[in-house]
């Protein structure tokens, strides 16, 4: 029987515990033939009329009213199983489509992970793309900490990256990627937006703020003085990238170019910006150097960081290109600015006439 509202929604036992006979018009019991128990995201289904059985009912001949997917072809065998395979996921036909297809017609559904609404059928509205930079890059000295690198989402949570997302390491002062890189699909975004590879969590300073092992040869063996970028769209010849398309960048990469940006022996963090960018600003980062050089992985507050904030080094030490472009008041180095060397001697002068008028 059709209820009033016209769904038929046909459920195993666990669906209509979660769900309720409400919204389960038909309770599947796991005797064969079992449609909904046998379901997989892997299986195309069909809804058809039998014109011939044999002496135990089971249909021998049919004739397809509406589908989905490709008879006889489950999605492991189909060289177009991309199209419809809803594993972990649902499939959706279209509201524009209000008439049954007995030909699988792959552009009338949408596969998406968006949170199921059974017994409703409105426009599935696409998910929003993913958003992912970077937001630290750490290259301690040696023997002292471990190298790391984090990226952060601020659209995405507790969330699998489904598909190809490259984290890429430039070397030898070339304007291609190296054989260093790592593809990030599958690797998950933590509850809170984080995602941080190191060489070995196991023995991570920092307990617990590393996601990943990758290994002493991997990328996440950070230099301080290499380029590193998320790209997309990448093509790979011999086990060298050769084409990509840039996501987001830090530094120049190739020859000749000026090395402002380079964080050996430290770190470097991004400043208020909170998106990625396909080209590299140094105004967009801050570089410390040392053991205490604030090192923070599965942190990043930005309103706590200032792109004109002073490096940890000390000023004999001090990298032009690093400077900050602040007043140097609040870096305390013991070099007072010439304002302060005028009013520090007139200070003196007039305790110099105190004294003399207290001799007198």
């Amino acid at each position: 029987l059709v209820p009033d509202n016209g769904f038929l929604v046909f459920c195993n036992i666990a669906a209509r515990n979660a769900h309720g006979n409400t919204i389960c018009t038909n309770i599947s019991n796991g005797a064969p033939p079992d449609v909904v128990n046998q379901l997989t995201g892997c299986k195309n289904v069909a809804l058809v009329e039998v014109t011939a059985t044999a002496s135990d009912n089971l249909p021998t001949a049919y004739a397809i009213i509406d589908i989905f997917g490709y008879p006889g072809q489950n999605c492991p065998n189909n060289p177009n199983y991309g199209a419809y395979d809803y594993t972990n996921k649902r499939a959706v036909r279209k509201t524009t489509v209000v008439y049954p297809e007995n030909v699988w017609t792959q552009p009338s559904w949408v596969v998406t992970n968006v949170p199921g609404d059974i017994g409703i059928w409105q426009p599935i509205t696409p998910p929003a793309p993913l958003v992912l930079y970077i937001t630290e890059i750490a290259d301690p000295p040696a023997g002292n900490l471990d190298p790391f690198i984090e990226l952060y989402s601020p659209n995405y949570k507790d969330y699998v990256i489904p598909d190809d997302l490259y984290l890429i390491r430039f070397v030898d002062n070339r304007s291609i990627a190296s054989t260093v890189y790592l593809n990030l699909k599958g690797y998950k975004i933590q509850y809170d937006g984080m995602l941080v590879l190191c060489i070995n969590k196991d023995t991570f300073e920092w307990n617990g703020k590393c996601d990943y092992s990758l290994g002493s040869d991997s990328i996440a063996n950070i230099g301080g003085a290499y380029e590193y970028a998320l790209a997309k769209d990448v093509t790979i010849n011999n086990g060298q990238i050769v084409t990509m398309s840039i996501v987001d960048m830090y530094g120049r990469p190739g020859p000749n170019t000026f090395k402002d940006y380079y964080f050996e022996n430290g770190r470097t963090e991004r400043v208020v910006i909170f998106a990625p960018k396909s080209e590299f600003v140094r105004l967009d980062w801050t570089i410390s150097f040392g053991a205490n050089a604030g090192y923070d992985p599965h942190y990043w507050n930005p309103t706590e960081l200032d792109k004109t904030t002073a490096p940890t080094k000390s000023p004999t030490e001090l990298d032009k290109t690093t400077v900050p472009t602040k007043s140097p008041t609040p870096l305390d180095v013991g070099q007072p600015s010439s304002k302060g060397k005028g009013k520090g001697k007139k200070r003196r002068n007039e305790q110099n006439r105190h004294v003399r008028r207290k001799r007198n």
